[in-house]
């Protein structure tokens, strides 16, 4: 009557809702019930239990296994929830990476996030160096969301958005302009 499984570490999943057959992902210190959606699951031995959801609605239930109480929280897209190791506290951390779901979709969420920490993610996850020229820039806040792009293509957003130039030579970007600075 259900579609179960055992998870044991990180997935992501996307989900067809089936109010018939429920889709429930047993992660040791919790469960995770899907209402139709996609969604990234951490659940490593020992560690926090962690469920982004990326579109729909997941329901998180934290069990007590002395007593057997069990806490829910409902989650909707965009939103995180955890349950502590040990303690089995269960909570909807407002802090989500902006990278967090890259190494499924290639996906970067950015809210008012500092060119800095952009330019560190686009560095780890594309092999790239960035050099910017001016480092008021990298005090500049970006909102944006990118999906499947490349290097080149984020960095042109980046420079539109900013007045800023950018220069490559190979995989090397350079970056030049006074951006959010400039008078």
């Amino acid at each position: 009557n259900s579609r179960t499984v055992e998870l044991r570490g990180e997935a992501f999943f996307q989900v067809q809702p089936d109010p018939n057959r429920p889709f429930v992902i047993d992660a040791g210190i919790g469960r995770v019930k899907v209402l139709g959606t996609s969604f990234q699951v951490k659940a490593y031995r020992g560690s926090d239990l962690e469920v982004y959801v990326e579109s729909g609605r997941v329901e998180l239930t934290a069990i007590d296994s002395v007593s057997g109480d069990s806490v829910r929280l409902v989650l909707k897209a965009g939103e995180r929830g955890m349950i502590r190791a040990g303690t089995h506290e269960i909570s909807r951390p407002a802090e989500i990476g902006p990278d967090e779901l890259f190494w499924a979709n290639k996906k970067l969420i950015f809210q008012e996030t500092k060119l800095s920490l952009v330019f560190d993610l686009l560095k780890k996850h594309y092999d790239a160096e960035i050099e910017v020229k001016d480092s008021p820039v990298l005090d500049c806040l970006l909102s944006a969301t990118f999906t499947d792009e490349s290097i080149a293509q984020i960095l042109e957003v980046v420079a539109a958005s900013f007045d800023l130039q950018v220069t490559r030579a190979g995989n090397k970007f350079i970056i030049n302009g006074k951006g959010c600075a400039h008078e």
